[in-house]
This record gives structure tokens, C-alpha cells and sequence, in this order.
């Protein structure tokens, strides 16, 4: 049974993380073993990638995901953030995975699903790691009610998956608050230090 390694919760969002040793997947030939080697022996099977230029269109919605795959009746929606090949650290990786690519990974994926007809799982994959997101509902149901205000704001009939989080990314801060504590003790100790 596959397991993830590690979770973690912010921004109305539950990940789940798989690491993996990004430069030995880069070396991979098959596509699938590559891009989804977090999914051990996964029987998925691409359906597009972001070369082929396949936009989705739900209502004022536009997306377009970096891939799209099949897996048994679901999909799975990617996101892949090169970051030039950086890895994220075991550590800290929840605090450096940035709310507008959450966002973005979270809003292809409903794209994707309302326009295929068929439930749809966000993944956000890094160099070394895979992020399956489980959004709150109350998350999606903010996002979604916020397309309309979206496209009057950048005077377009409809938006891209990329403006939409760039727009929703400061009113999900504030209604979805997220404290990095590992960086929020590491600040309150230097003060200690430096007023001792």
C-alpha cells in the first residue's frame, strides 16, 4: 500500500508530501516513471502535457495544466514547478512552497474537473518532491465566487488559472491565516538574542 511520507496544513489546504531523489528522475526515459515517480508503479497514463497548448475553458475560467493524467476513473491534475531544479528542503518544505502556486495547482485541477466531468486530484510537483492538495471546501467555494470580481479587476471576459491566484492569493492569506512556526520560533529567538 503506498504511503505518504509526511503532511502538513496551510492556507485551508491539507499536503501530503513523497520525496524522491530528483536528479536520479530526471534520468528516467519514460515519462510517467519521471513525472509521477512519487506514485510508485502507478498504471497512469498521460493524457496531455502542457507542449500540446490544451487549454480548459470553465465558464469565465480559463486553464492549462503542465499535465493531465488518467488513473483509472479520476484524473490528476499537474503543476510542475522547475524552480531551476532546486529541491525543496525535507524540513521546511511546507513553508517554502508559495500560496500563488497552490493556488494555481488548486484552480487548473477544477478546471479540469467541472470541464472533463470527472473528480480530479491537484498535484504540485518540485524537483524532489510530489504535493497531492486537499482543498477545503469553504477554499474552493472563495475561489470560485471570486472569478467574476477576478475578470473585472484585469478588464477580461474570462481569466487564467495563473491571475486568478495572483488575485485570490491576498484574501486567502487573510481568511485562510498560516503561521510558519518553525520560522516564527527561529525569529523570536534571534530577538531574545539580540535584547538579552
Amino acid at each position: 500500500m503506498f504511503a505518504w511520507q509526511t503532511s502538513g496544513e496551510r492556507n485551508g489546504v491539507l499536503i501530503q508530501a513523497r520525496f524522491f531523489d530528483g536528479d536520479q528522475t530526471d534520468a528516467l526515459q519514460d515519462v510517467i516513471r519521471r513525472s509521477l515517480c512519487f506514485l510508485p508503479e502507478t498504471r497512469a497514463k498521460l493524457l496531455w502535457s502542457e507542449t500540446d497548448h490544451r487549454n480548459v475553458r470553465w465558464g469565465q475560467l480559463v486553464a492549462q495544466s503542465d499535465a493531465v493524467y488518467q488513473l483509472g476513473e479520476c484524473l490528476i491534475s499537474m503543476e510542475y514547478k522547475t524552480r531551476s531544479k532546486r529541491s525543496l528542503n525535507q524540513a521546511s518544505w511546507l513553508s517554502e512552497v508559495s500560496t500563488k502556486d497552490l493556488l494555481q495547482c488548486l484552480i487548473a485541477s477544477v478546471a479540469v474537473a467541472q470541464t472533463q466531468g470527472r473528480t480530479c486530484a491537484a498535484v504540485l510537483r518540485f524537483h524532489n518532491v510530489g504535493l497531492l492538495l486537499v482543498p477545503q471546501q469553504r477554499l474552493l467555494d472563495l475561489i470560485v465566487g471570486l472569478i467574476p470580481w477576478a475578470c473585472q479587476y484585469f478588464g477580461t471576459p474570462d481569466v487564467s488559472s495563473s491571475d486568478l491566484a495572483r488575485y485570490v492569493e491576498p484574501r486567502v492569506l487573510k481568511e485562510f491565516s498560516w503561521r510558519d512556526k518553525q520560522k516564527s520560533r527561529a525569529g523570536e529567538k534571534a530577538h531574545r538574542d539580540m535584547f538579552r
